[in-house]
């Protein structure tokens, strides 16, 4: 290991059982009163959320759409601790949230910073129920900072409590939607859409390609019938240009950077939900181009996905989403000839779009100016939130009764470190331009 990741790893441990002492603010009957608390901050905030005129179980039982108001959340940080008042909670997620470990949405009266994440009313509570390191999202928002990618997430481990029962480790995040500090948008017709071919509800707009299109959020409501024509007029021209390999105009339609990022992140972290779900896209209004982000949704990536074929366009003559997308001939581990049925829940997009040279070309580029030689920073980072949430990891394995997973924290930065060299060769043919190490 060297000195940088060595750091790295003397920083995250320096955070564990430091004892604090803090300021609590309350407020009494319109008087405000100081408290002074020790405790102990092993460097992960804790949240404790006071459920109003309902039990955890009712919500957990419920359908996730439903929504509960009047509750408190208190967050205890470095910081010191803050009271939020009439907070909602509703549940999260569509196979998280069938897990026992639970993700949940909470909505702030008006909008809140928290822990230096950036202002927003709407914050989401992952679980990370089916990733055993916790930490692939916190990773691939990581990637999508290192490449600049558009409105790149960020977010912060906490563990939780509900009404005094302790819920585990999880990962505060503000939920996607239109915002200062996550899609700054401002035109009358600015609209955030998903792309999610793994439909579950509300209105879904088809594009020309059978490509469902959900409406995330929009600059003004009243002009949602305006806003969605627009968009669905740009993209339509997108997809017919794309596959007709009209690269001119797929340039005056789209901002290139923002998806050769996406498909980036997407490759990098080899994500099986990509290209079908969780894709997130936005356009400011008719003068503006249709823009690829906010990366969303990472559980199941960098090798945690429960099925094959996750690998996707790496190496290059083993294209199996690809493949699937379009129905190829395959052949079996035996060497039989086997016909591959299309998967209609995937996106053509991005695979007629990375044909084209032009754009390959963008995507060779940004990831040499961006990538390339810092495979020893991504991993010493790992290690670094490895480190800094391994005690809070440990009591979240104990309350849900899992054995001790810490091979798979190992595995997983063996995993990084491969695929960031594999990708160095693959995409990095110009990292010599940048006087770089390559790991």
């Amino acid at each position: 290991m060297n000195s940088r990741r060595w750091w790295g790893v003397l920083w995250g441990s320096f955070l564990v059982a430091v004892i604090l002492v803090v300021v609590i603010v309350l407020t009494i009957d319109g008087r405000t009163q100081t408290e002074e608390v020790a405790f102990i901050y092993d460097g992960i905030p804790r949240m404790d959320i006071t459920l109003a005129d309902i039990t955890l179980e009712e919500i957990d039982n419920n359908e996730k759409v439903v929504k509960y108001d009047g509750n408190t959340v208190d967050l205890t940080s470095q910081s010191g601790v803050f009271q939020f008042d009439n907070v909602q909670i509703s549940g999260h997620g569509n196979s998280t949230w069938i897990q026992t470990k639970k993700p949940y949405d909470l909505k702030f009266e008006k909008k809140v910073n928290l822990l230096g994440l950036g202002k927003a009313k709407k914050w989401v509570l992952l679980a990370n129920a089916l990733d055993d390191t916790q930490l692939r999202n916190d990773i691939a928002y990581y990637v999508g900072r290192m490449l600049g990618g558009d409105w790149a997430q960020n977010g912060e481990f906490v563990e939780l409590y509900i009404d005094g029962d302790y819920r585990g480790l999880y990962y505060l995040v503000q939920k996607v939607e239109i915002g200062k500090d996550l899609v700054n948008l401002k035109d009358p017709l600015g609209v955030l859409v998903e792309l999610d071919n793994l439909h579950t509800g509300g209105i879904c707009y088809k594009a020309y390609d059978e490509n469902c299109l959900v409406v995330k959020d929009l600059v003004d409501e009243e002009n949602l019938a305006p806003a969605m024509r627009d968009f669905l007029d740009s993209f339509n021209a997108l997809e017919i240009a794309a596959e007709a390999g009209d690269y001119e105009t797929v340039e005056k339609l789209i901002d290139v950077e923002s998806f050769a990022k996406y498909y980036l992140v997407s490759e990098f972290t080899s994500n099986p939900d990509a290209y079908n779900t969780s894709w997130h896209l936005y356009k400011d209004g008719v003068m503006d181009k249709i823009h690829a982000g906010v990366y969303w949704d990472y559980d199941l990536a960098l090798s945690n996905a429960r099925w094959g074929g996750s690998e996707f366009f790496l190496p290059e003559d083993v294209r199996t989403r690809e493949k699937f997308a379009f129905g190829w001939k395959d052949y079996d581990k035996d060497g039989f000839e086997v016909e591959l049925e299309v998967d209609k829940s995937t996106s053509r997009l991005i695979y007629y779009l990375m044909r084209m040279p032009e754009f390959r070309k963008v995507v060779d580029d940004i990831f040499a100016e961006k990538m390339c030689g810092r495979g020893e920073e991504l991993l010493g980072w790992i290690e670094q939130r490895v480190a800094m949430i391994d005690e809070a990891r440990q009591r979240d394995l104990s309350r849900w009764d899992k054995s001790d997973v810490n091979q798979e924290s190992e595995k997983l930065i063996n995993w990084v470190m491969r695929r960031f060299r594999h990708f160095e060769n693959e995409y990095g043919n110009n990292c010599v331009n940048y006087d770089i190490n390559v790991i």
